[in-house]
């Protein structure tokens, strides 16, 4: 048989999210095990790269929170340092409110908006039969001539964390006061 280049992803680590509380860019408590086990599955993918974007909700201008989201994904990328891996292979971008979607009505919504994520993906291109690509791993799935798709996802979040507080509206309140 002939062999042609073949597309084969290694491994797939999506969406693992950490939360942030309302204006802070701290690693909370419950993040560190999750950030030491993607630091793990990333010192196993040597070759991987790393985009790491910072994420706010709705509240707030577009300039402030264009730098507290960077601040949040610099947070995670310091971590990343720490633990050793390479800056080079760290990526960072600041997302701001852009992919906000919860209304401001809306806290546990808000609490997920409040988000640094990271997503790490290695690829590698091998010499394969053109027509049988199941001895390398047999869920691949053709995605065209000659390349295949090995799929795993794996999703890492912190907890949710909301706090809310009750008010006594009185006579001249205003939303300022």
């Amino acid at each position: 048989q002939e062999l042609r280049p073949a597309l084969i992803i290694k491994k797939i680590i999506k969406n693992v999210k950490i939360y942030f509380d309302y204006d802070k860019a701290d690693l909370r408590p419950d993040h560190t095990q999750i950030l030491a086990s993607a630091v793990k599955a990333l010192k196993n993918n040597p070759d991987a790269d790393i985009l790491l974007t910072g994420n706010c909700d709705m509240r707030g201008s577009e300039a402030y929170n264009e730098k507290l989201g960077r601040e949040r994904a610099e947070t995670v990328w310091q971590f990343m340092l720490k633990e050793g891996i390479p800056e080079g292979r760290i990526r960072i971008v600041s997302r701001g409110k852009l992919d906000a979607a919860a209304p401001v009505t809306d806290l546990v919504g808000m609490q997920k908006d409040r988000n640094a994520q990271f997503m790490v993906a290695e690829v590698e291109e091998v010499m394969a039969p053109s027509s049988d690509v199941s001895m390398y791993e047999p869920e691949a799935r053709p995605v065209s001539e000659g390349k295949y798709l090995i799929e795993k996802q794996e999703e890492l979040e912190s907890q949710l964390r909301v706090s809310t507080r009750d008010y006594v509206v009185k006579k001249g309140d205003t939303l300022s006061k």
